[in-house]
């Protein structure tokens, strides 16, 4: 049975559309340009003490959270002008997670040179994807930043894994990033305590990317594929019938079986969001059989624990208001 996560989305690496409000009345799209401004930063200092307090760490634990993807910045650890780093957070975030015996996974979520186009990346400029992939001196210093996460907490209880990147942009057949995850891999071993889970993102081409590991897989370091399942972004989608997403989340079951023979699988991400706004009790529906589908993979987290709406994106939301039968 899969351990039962969220994701602090939201929180060390922002996106606006779940905290609109911190971008609110500034010429601002991401993370990169909220912090130009004086009063931008002076509200991501606040939002990184106020977003999550100790009551929601409390209110996990009461939930049955096992396991929190933690998304962080290259930057968090010691900044990066103009980015703020928040290494005193995240510290504050492992030992709340000892303290309510819930696990963490921790996600570099940003990379240096940004790994894609999308603004939880840090910047979200145009094609800053292709030009990482391309770019070895942005690798060597995702490399460097995941040695100093490992170095920092490799060896904390409450570690469960370490993810070598969130949805990097894969190139045509993956080749480039698989020589990324298998040189991160290497060099963050060495700085892990034995048990800890290597996570790498799938880049939506799993594929092309299955068994990235191969031989180097040391005992005792497992190389787990992280897949994530929406559907709710491909234009094509729009045009599809509840029934249809229905039977597509049945049978990524069967996606995700085939991908197991090869690896073990968690998926990071996942929600009840659709195309279409739809009644309470389809949405139940749609989250349940979900919750089928990826049951036999170590760890499902939630997109997101919480965010400004209250809609199927914002987890604790969900829970509080599921009808009582």
């Amino acid at each position: 049975m899969a351990l039962k996560g969220v994701n602090l989305g939201g929180w060390l690496v922002v996106e606006r559309w779940m905290t609109p409000s911190l971008f609110e009345g500034l010429p601002a799209t991401n993370e990169y340009e909220l912090v130009q401004h004086a009063e931008g930063r002076a509200r991501l200092k606040q939002h990184h003490l106020a977003f999550i307090t100790e009551s929601d760490w409390q209110w996990m634990a009461n939930d049955g959270i096992e396991l929190v993807r933690l998304p962080v910045g290259y930057w968090v650890l010691e900044g990066d002008e103009p980015y703020i780093a928040a290494k005193k957070r995240l510290n504050w975030a492992f030992s709340m997670a000892k303290k309510y015996h819930i696990q963490i996974l921790l996600d570099l979520h940003a990379a240096p040179g940004a790994q894609n186009d999308a603004d939880h990346s840090g910047s979200g400029a145009p094609h800053k994807g292709t030009r990482w992939l391309k770019s070895r001196y942005d690798q060597a210093a995702t490399i460097n930043i995941l040695e100093q996460l490992a170095q920092t907490y490799g060896h904390h209880p409450q570690l469960w894994g370490l993810q070598l990147l969130n949805e990097p942009t894969p190139g045509t057949w993956g080749l480039r990033l698989a020589w990324f995850y298998r040189s991160a891999y290497k060099k963050a071993v060495l700085h892990l305590r034995p048990g800890t889970y290597l996570v790498y993102s799938d880049a939506y081409k799993p594929w092309f990317l299955t068994n990235t590991f191969g031989w180097l897989r040391q005992r005792g370091y497992p190389a787990v594929m992280d897949v994530h399942l929406y559907y709710c972004f491909d234009p094509e989608h729009r045009r599809k019938s509840l029934g249809w997403y229905f039977r597509l989340a049945e049978k990524s079951r069967a996606l995700l079986w085939l991908l197991h023979l090869q690896q073990p699988l968690i998926v990071g991400e996942w929600s009840g969001a659709l195309t279409e706004v739809v009644d309470r009790e389809t949405t139940e529906e749609f989250l349940a059989i979900q919750r089928h589908a990826y049951q036999n993979t170590l760890a499902t987290c939630y997109w997101s624990y919480k965010t400004e709406h209250d809609n199927a994106w914002n987890y604790r939301y969900m829970v509080q208001t599921t009808p009582k039968h």
